[in-house]
């Protein structure tokens, strides 16, 4: 995630407000270091997903991502070590661990969480 300077973000706090108010997370500081952030008070609702919704046969799926090119990324030390080293910025262990693999390989990551672009160029919001 990109930290905006605190001059921008004087000069533009209507819209960062906006953003926020429909849960993005706005950064703010100086130099590339953040000072502060901006979040909603309350956050929209929005229906959470459960763990193991997906809607496929996973060995289906890791077939077709097979033949399709993908290769699985196993969850090694070396990844483990990144993760430790890592700023809490997120809760979400899962997270900061796809993170630390995006990190260490290194390798882009593709993801739909605004808060993990805090951590990385490498993580990029879609």
């Amino acid at each position: 995630m990109k930290v905006i300077s605190m001059h921008k973000a004087k000069s533009t706090l209507s819209q960062l407000v906006q953003r926020a108010a429909v849960g993005e997370t706005i950064l703010i500081g100086a130099y590339g270091k953040v000072d502060a952030k901006l979040v909603a008070a309350t956050l929209p609702t929005v229906r959470q997903k459960r763990i193991g919704q997906l809607n496929a046969d996973v060995q289906v799926l890791r077939v077709a991502t097979a033949e399709s090119g993908f290769i699985e990324l196993p969850v090694l030390g070396i990844h483990t070590e990144t993760l430790a080293k890592l700023p809490m910025l997120h809760r979400d262990p899962f997270d900061r661990l796809i993170v630390s693999q995006a990190i260490t390989e290194p390798m882009r990551l593709l993801t739909s969480d605004s808060e993990l672009e805090a951590y990385s160029d490498l993580v990029q919001r879609i």
